[in-house]
This record gives structure tokens, C-alpha cells and sequence, in this order.
């Protein structure tokens, strides 16, 4: 059609309709379909593989070719929280250098995958093999474990129990599975059948073959075959 200036205008071509059209819209929702149960795997799959990469880089360096028996990671539950990996009921075990053992439990840990070598642990539980084939049980509320250098440091209501009736009372404490050591720069309290020992810092090494109190040392204990106590004075040292 041309108008009164000379300019054609082409009208727009009618929408097909018919078979042909009805199998192009069929293949562009098929399409649509399977991209949409694509994302959906990909979602639901993501936060275990960014797990699986992340403590593959974590418990990697625990794993060790030339040992009898390799650590052990469990997982029951892994989540995605943001740039958190988030796990349940997490369980790791393993060997010393002195190839005693030990392992750590938590209801509920955490992994940033900025920073994959560090796993924050909620109420974790720790069990380690001690010198003399006795076992320690550490408990705290929280602990940060650092797999770079094999260490942990748990914080608040620390308590560490050992087999032969010791327990030991921390709010901080430094634990080295690998040099098998333990040390707090905060007030410790020892409580052992016949009495207890107070101090402002304290050091375990050599898997608890040796305890050192420092600061001011307090300590009180009981005569078991006479069954008497000693001067709590006379007991305290460092005043």
C-alpha cells in the first residue's frame, strides 16, 4: 500500500499457525523442560560436590600412603549456607606421629571454601590415645580445626577426662594431635582421686607424660592410707 507521500508500508506477515507451528513450540518447551531439571540436579548436587572438593583439600594431608590405616572422614548430612559448607554428625580419625590414635566428632561443623583448610566444629568431642594405652576425652563448645597444621583450638567449658579418674578444667586450650600436646594460657584446674591443682597456665606434652603448671600454683591433696589433708598453705606455691 502506498500513501500520499510515496512511502510503501508492508504490513506484517500473519503469525504461522498449523503443524509446523505446533512442533517448533513443542520442541522450545522441551527444551525448557530439560533445562529446568538440569538446574534443578545441578542444585541439589552442588553442595556435596563443593564438600567433597573442599575435604578432599582438607583431610588430604592426613592421609598418608606408607601407614597400616588411613584416616577416616564421615559425613551424615552436608548443606550450602552462602560460601559455608555446612556438615553433620562429622567424624574424623587418624594416627600420630607416634602412631597413637585419635579422632574428633561433632553434631554440626562448618567449612568456608575461602578458606578450605580450616573447619569450625560446634560441641566437638575429641578422643586421643595417651602414652601409657589410656585414653583422654576432650570436650568443648566450640574448637577451630586447622588441617594445615594439624592443630585445634577449642574455647568455653573445655574439660579433658582421662581413664585414670584425672580431669582437667580449661575456658582455652591449644590441642596438637600431630606433636601430641595440649597448652592454655588461661587459668587451668587438675583434679585428680586425692586432690587438685590450680594454676594460671599449663602445658601437656609428650602424650601426656608430662604436665607443667606456671604462675601462681595452687594445690591440695589428701594422705589416701592416712587419710588426712595436708595444710592448704603449705600446699600453695608462687605467693
Amino acid at each position: 500500500m502506498v500513501d500520499s507521500y510515496g512511502i510503501t508500508a508492508v504490513a506484517p506477515a500473519p503469525h504461522e499457525r498449523g503443524p509446523r507451528s505446533r512442533a517448533a513450540q513443542q520442541r522450545a518447551f522441551d527444551v525448557a523442560i530439560a533445562h529446568s531439571r538440569r538446574v534443578a540436579l545441578l542444585r541439589r548436587a552442588l553442595p556435596y560436590a563443593i564438600a567433597a572438593i573442599l575435604l578432599v583439600g582438607i583431610f588430604g594431608r592426613l592421609l598418608n600412603p606408607f601407614r597400616a590405616v588411613e584416616p577416616d572422614v564421615e559425613i551424615s548430612t552436608v548443606g550450602l549456607q552462602g560460601t559455608k559448607v555446612t556438615m553433620e554428625q562429622l567424624k574424623v580419625s587418624g594416627f600420630r606421629k607416634d602412631n597413637k590414635a585419635y579422632e574428633v566428632v561433632s553434631d554440626s561443623a562448618s567449612q568456608d571454601a575461602k578458606k578450605s583448610n580450616i573447619v569450625e566444629f560446634r560441641l566437638p568431642v575429641a578422643r586421643i590415645e595417651m602414652s601409657d594405652d589410656a585414653w583422654a576425652r576432650l570436650t568443648a563448645s566450640n574448637g577451630v580445626y586447622d588441617a594445615t597444621t594439624e592443630k585445634m583450638v577449642v574455647r568455653e567449658k573445655v574439660t579433658v577426662k582421662t581413664d585414670n579418674g584425672m580431669e582437667l578444667k580449661l575456658s582455652h586450650a591449644n590441642v596438637d594431635f600431630k606433636g601430641g600436646t595440649l597448652d592454655s594460657d588461661e587459668p587451668a584446674e587438675l583434679v585428680v582421686p586425692n586432690g587438685w591443682v590450680k594454676s594460671e597456665t599449663m602445658r601437656v606434652s609428650d602424650s601426656g607424660k608430662t604436665v607443667v603448671f606456671e604462675g601462681r600454683v595452687r594445690s591440695e591433696f589428701t594422705n589416701a592410707e592416712a587419710g588426712t589433708r595436708p595444710d592448704k598453705k603449705a600446699a600453695e606455691q608462687g605467693q
